[in-house]
């Protein structure tokens, strides 16, 4: 018996597989094509992420001068004496007035 894997023949001589060895153009195209709508996907979803991380900086850092001012607060509240009082002034920002003697 013989051992030898006998492969088909074309007629210029070649085999099947060596003419079917690569990728037609229109395989390129579509690889090259899907290739685009995922990069597209990722940049979108990467620019969302982007905006979010922009947000949460800018709402960590209002929270840090938030709890300063609470803190300030605090600090003056609990000087005040029994015989000064508190003034709230409104307008395009807020002033808090400790109006009398403040308790050392």
């Amino acid at each position: 018996m013989d051992t030898m894997c006998k492969i088909p023949v074309s007629r210029g001589g070649r085999s099947p597989l060596a003419l079917r060895s690569g990728f037609t153009l229109i395989e390129m195209l579509v690889a090259v094509a899907v290739l685009a709508v995922m990069i597209m996907i990722f940049g979108g979803i990467l620019s969302h992420v982007n905006a979010v991380m922009n947000i949460a900086q800018d709402n960590i850092l209002a929270d840090r001068e938030s709890a300063a001012v609470t803190g300030l607060l605090q600090k003056d509240l609990a000087r005040v004496s029994r015989s000064s009082y508190i003034r709230v002034v409104g307008g395009n920002k807020l002033c808090v007035q400790v109006v009398g003697n403040y308790e050392s």
